[in-house]
């Protein structure tokens, strides 16, 4: 069984962010609500533009994934990254 916890310090940001961006705070609580739900068992690959502000998913990989080098995801991921 999974469990999802949400440290007191995210849970402020949260509780913040609905009265800046109420949108953005809905669709995480959703986000959580579904974790807490259904569990996580895939990884969500993502990658950071910093100059943009942008966020790339770049993979939806099973649990069990461990990021080998010659994995055919590992080398699509790194090559997604690559074109970034």
């Amino acid at each position: 069984m999974f469990r999802l916890f949400i440290h007191e310090d995210a849970e402020s940001d949260l509780e913040a962010l609905w009265d800046q961006a109420p949108q953005s705070a809905a669709r995480i609580t959703v986000l959580f609500e579904d974790l807490e739900n259904e569990g996580m068992r895939y990884r969500i690959v993502y990658a950071f533009v910093p100059g943009k502000g942008h966020y790339h998913v770049l993979g939806i990989v099973p649990r069990e994934f461990n990021y080998d080098a010659g994995h055919q995801i590992t080398r699509r991921i790194l090559a997604a990254y690559e074109v970034l």
